[in-house]
């Protein structure tokens, strides 16, 4: 059966063709006519048989993978989504250095907000990338087939930062929920939680000028983001 074989574009509909395509997957998908682990057909193909954008058809996949309902496996293909998936009740993290510093004061966080809803019966999957990029590749990929719900992710700290842009395209093709955790990566636009380093370095600085201190320097790691921010917040001061 021909995965598009019930579907017709409405050209003329308010609704539009991305929000048309991706209420047609959904209920496909739901009501288990495409089953997991079905192979879905590439953008390419999508594009040409329904003559609309390649970028259209990518902003549908990202919409579904977001969901939990598609998989993109790299040099493989688009797949459904195993059910086992949704159901595992595993988060995954993947910090730096969980032995030192924000990503093992994040750890310990994270285990005990987990320990306080136990009777969830969610687990934490950990994962010490050690600054690496391609331990951080291999950590998503690992994560994603142990079918985990959700992923918590600290960018690594990099000569080149925008290096982590290709973590967070392995995230996206995965499908699996992400957020960002303590530090971001410039130019991405993705959920992210973290504090305000701007703020704090003014605060900081601000308040030993007014100790009286003129001669103040900072000291950091030129190549993380968070440093970066508050090397802004220490100079507008």
């Amino acid at each position: 059966m021909n995965t598009l074989d019930t579907f017709e574009i409405k050209r003329d509909s308010i609704v539009t063709i991305h929000d048309q395509l991706v209420s047609y997957f959904s209920q496909r998908i739901s009501s288990g006519s495409l089953t997991p682990e079905t192979l879905l057909p590439s953008e390419n193909r999508l594009s040409r048989d329904l003559k609309i954008s390649r970028m259209t058809v990518r902003r549908v996949f990202e919409t579904l993978g977001y969901a939990g309902l598609i998989t993109r496996r790299h040099g493989k293909g688009t797949y459904v989504a195993p059910r086992l998936s949704q159901e595992t009740g595993l988060i995954g993290y993947i910090g730096q250095s969980l032995t030192e510093g924000t990503s093992s004061e994040l750890f310990s966080h994270l285990s005990a907000a987990l320990e306080r809803r136990k009777s969830l019966k969610w687990h934490l999957l950990v994962c010490s990338a050690e600054n690496d990029l391609e331990r951080q590749l291999d950590f998503v990929a690992t994560l994603s087939d142990h079918g985990v719900q959700g992923i918590l992710f600290t960018p690594a700290v990099l000569e080149n930062p925008l290096r982590n842009q290709s973590t967070l395209v392995a995230l996206k093709e995965s499908g699996v929920p992400f957020v960002l955790v303590d530090r971001g990566v410039e130019g991405a636009e993705t959920d992210t939680v973290v504090a305000d380093q701007h703020k704090a370095g003014y605060i900081g600085t601000e308040h030993l000028i007014r100790l009286g201190h003129g001669r103040i320097a900072f000291v950091g790691n030129p190549r993380s983001q968070a440093m970066i921010e508050l090397d802004r917040g220490y100079r507008a001061a």
